[in-house]
């Protein structure tokens, strides 16, 4: 209305000045504003005029300090305002309606139970002094900070002191017996989500039904079905409480959902814990001090998301911290996202539908040709892209490949391609796209093209890009050396890699993070970069299909079209500045605020919020909820099975967790014994037993177990040598004898030296020794580890044969 007004007071001296000529005016004073009010329109202004006519308000009213944010934009000839974001407004959403009306159930059955005490007081002494009730409702209202229009009435406070009325009411209708049980109901579904065991609704069902089978609940069910639904049978199946009660359940506890479960890895289960993620934070946070890109302060201090120190936890993001970033242009983030050429396993992006015969299923013309690819997006913390690397599954790349090829894009320029080919490369429209290109300063990084057999990150190649970026000269060492969070993939513990960036000329400050957690800690795994990239590679394929249809091209996504598809996807995803910030202040990188020791999955405790909920249900009806588990059924049925397996988990998690804090320190040895002696380095030992860090100590590690394991492998190959030389020279000693002396172990030793791969286990009798013998001495000596070309394998029933037709004879 505010902004209403003060239109029509520009439109008023518009008229004024224009001779009282109305013609235009109204139009062009809504067009001048459309780009600061986009919601504005003709027929709501002419509204307003109406009304304000109608209520004798005009002139329009005059427009106080209070209305001054919002009509700045009237006024503004620039137009600049800030974007609308869209969404509910403030006070709409669906938690604050319905904190809204718990308070306003909650201030009515207060009003209701003081007027019902003074109309008691002064029944049978004296009249009521007047404005008695008119002064609990307004200490009422202002005790729930109720505002019109959603204060209490009183005729609805003097309805529940009628005759036969209930004083306390939670909702309209009769009241189910089962308020009086739900509590306690909620709290072991919730028990049973937090040990990731959830159950079905039907089981949840079965389970309501047997905590009250045999129980004075059971018989008060009854009487209310019988009283108020004029039902004396069970429900469907014999079950006294059917999918209705379910129903209604759910709407009295809307804190419970059912969701689809989603698969949870039992390793992630143990690794994502408060303490895990703890050190993480602790030891990284103390390596990017040491690599100057951050400092430590004396005190902790509120921080806000942007970075910015305030006064209050109400303003601030996180926890409190002592270190802040200093140099975030030198700390980088990258995570693996891996795809294919195929859309066979795409799916729709965001559900999109598509119109089609309604008999008819919606068929998509698509590849399926193969092709794995794997794009690494390197992201600094201040939110700017600095890197993209693409790594394709072939043996060699060629120049099509790193280039890219959009024969459906115009070719800019007169004569040939060739003479033009700097003009139609590098862009998403170009004929040549190329890979997207990162700003950084002043200097422009083009992206990194490479191959590996099956499209994966090795150790060789991530050690190739950090050469490659060290190459444009980005970081100051003598300022402070970069810092790179990475998971913990294997190739970040290859030998050239840990070399590289170890090496005084090349230091790079590398940690990795909890092992299994990296969809919560890793940037790269955020839906603002994994999720998006996927979705818009997805796009890029489906415009490339569509295309190629144009051109009448063969529909298949090629090995040239991936470096267009990558280019296309990463700008809204890794190169968006915006959402960059927010993954990476989200997971407590930038600002450095231990943001994830709030998130849920690292509490294992369940909610109490919304057994509160319940609680209060039941308290709101006037009735008190069960005294004690002695009123519920637990002896029997699936309530006693899941309770049962909620006891013993809670007893194993007590055992564990006495044993964790009274073997704290042998377990920190062992942990620390299994980095240092064992025989492999990986992301866990080294976590556990090194800490986060992989500096030359790491290095020195691994380079101590690939020695122990050369030194293994060629002790391994002398031995077989050796065995070979002594095998060899037995056989010589045979040789020397004449044929007719040999023996059975004689004979067993020469078949021994002519037997190959194929042939069956060698006999035991004599007899069929020299068979074999005669069948196999003709082979060559050489290479004895395959059949040469012209030699045949010697199988058992072959030989058998043989030997019976020599006896026939």
């Amino acid at each position: 209305n505010a902004v209403l007004g003060q239109l029509w007071l520009e439109i008023d001296e518009e008229i004024a000045s224009s001779g009282a000529s109305t013609y235009g005016v109204i139009s062009k004073v809504i067009n001048k504003n459309m780009k600061n009010f986009p919601w504005l329109n003709r027929n709501m202004v002419n509204y307003y005029r109406t009304k304000a006519t109608k209520e004798l308000t005009l002139p329009p009213q005059e427009i106080g300090e209070q209305f001054e944010a919002a009509v700045s934009g009237v006024t503004s000839e620039s137009g600049e305002r800030n974007r609308c974001k869209g969404g509910r407004p403030m006070g709409t959403t669906l938690e604050e309606k319905e904190n809204l009306n718990k308070h306003k159930k909650l201030a009515l059955n207060h009003a209701a139970t003081k007027c019902k005490e003074l109309k008691e007081l002064y029944q049978e002494s004296k009249r009521m002094k007047w404005g008695g009730y008119d002064n609990i409702i307004a200490e009422t209202n202002a005790i729930f900070d109720l505002h019109t229009p959603d204060k209490i009435n009183k005729e609805t406070v003097r309805t529940r002191l009628k005759k036969n009325r209930k004083i306390l009411v939670a909702r309209r209708g009769p009241v189910s017996p089962m308020v009086r049980v739900e509590s306690y109901l909620v709290e072991v579904i919730l028990s049973l989500s937090a040990m990731r065991q959830p159950v079905t609704p039907l089981v949840a069902l079965e389970l309501i039904n047997f905590l009250v089978k045999g129980t004075a609940t059971e018989q008060e069910i009854l009487d209310y079905k019988l009283k108020n639904l004029k039902l004396n049978e069970p429900e469907e199946n014999g079950r006294l409480l059917g999918l209705k009660y379910w129903h209604n359940f759910l709407k009295r506890n809307p804190i419970l959902s059912t969701k689809k479960a989603v698969r949870f890895d039992s390793k992630r289960d143990d690794w994502c814990t408060l303490d895990n993620f703890s050190f993480m934070y602790k030891d990284i946070y103390a390596t990017m001090v040491e690599s100057r890109v951050a400092i430590e302060l004396d005190e902790e201090q509120w921080v806000s998301k942007d970075g910015i120190i305030v006064h209050s936890e109400e303003q601030a993001f996180g926890r409190k911290t002592k270190y802040f970033v200093t140099r975030p242009e030198y700390i980088i983030f990258v995570d693996e996202t891996g795809d294919n050429t195929s859309q066979k396993n795409d799916g729709n992006v965001n559900g999109t539908r598509y119109v089609c015969d309604r008999d008819e299923r919606c068929l998509q013309t698509s590849s399926f040709k193969d092709r794995h690819f794997t794009s690494l997006g390197f992201t600094l913390a201040d939110g700017r892209p600095l890197l993209c690397a693409i790594i394709i599954a072939c043996g060699a790349i060629d120049a099509k490949t790193k280039m890219g090829l959009q024969p459906w894009c115009p070719i800019v320029g007169d004569g040939r391609l060739e003479d033009n080919l700097e003009a139609n490369s590098n862009g998403i429209d170009k004929f040549f796209p190329h890979g997207p290109t990162c700003t950084v300063g002043c200097k422009e990084i083009p992206a990194f093209v490479t191959c590996s057999e099956n499209g994966s990150i090795t150790s060789e190649i991530l050690t190739e890009i950090m050469r490659y970026i060290d190459s444009f000269d980005i970081f100051d060492r003598t300022e402070a050396h970069p810092f790179l969070l990475l998971d913990g993939h294997g190739s970040r513990f290859g030998v050239d890699f840990l070399t590289y960036v170890n090496s005084e000329q090349s230091k790079w400050f590398v940690c990795i993070g909890v092992p299994y957690g990296t969809s919560l800690w890793q940037v790269a795994d955020s839906k603002e970069q994994n999720l998006t990239f996927k979705n818009e590679t997805k796009k890029a394929k489906s415009e490339v299909i569509q295309k190629k249809a144009e051109l009448h091209l063969p529909l298949h996504v090629e090995m040239h079209d991936i470096v267009g598809i990558v280019h296309r996807a990463f700008h809204k995803s890794f190169g968006n500045v915006d959402t960059n910030r927010q993954a990476i202040a989200e997971r407590g990188w930038h600002p450095l605020t231990y943001a994830l020791l709030d998130h849920k999955e690292l509490s294992r405790d369940k909610s109490s919020k919304a057994t509160a909920h319940a609680l209060e249900n039941c308290l709101m009806t006037g009735q008190q909820p069960i005294a004690s588990e002695e009123e519920l059924n637990l002896s029997s049925g699936v309530s006693r099975t899941l309770l049962e397996r909620i006891v013993e988990k809670e007893v194993r998690e007590r055992a564990r967790n006495k044993a964790l804090e009274e073997q704290k320190e042998a377990i920190r040895l062992e942990k620390i014994s299994n980095y240092k002696e064992g025989t492999r380095v990986t992301a866990g030992i080294t976590f556990n037993g090194h800490g986060c860090h992989l500096n030359s100590e790491v290095l020195q590690r691994v380079q101590d177990i690939n020695n122990q394991r050369r030194q293994k492998e060629e002790a391994a190959v002398t031995k077989a040598l050796e065995k070979e030389e002594k095998f060899k020279h037995k056989v010589e000693q045979v040789k020397k004898k004449e044929k007719s002396k040999w023996n059975t172990d004689d004979h067993r030793v020469i078949c021994s030296w002519f037997k190959r791969p194929g042939d069956s286990k060698l006999p035991n009798t004599k007899e069929a020794l020299k068979a074999r013998y005669e069948l196999t001495c003709t082979r060559r000596e050489e290479e004895r580890n395959r059949l040469k070309v012209g030699e045949v394998a010697v199988v058992d029933e072959l030989l058998e044969l043989d030997i019976g037709e020599q006896t026939m004879v």
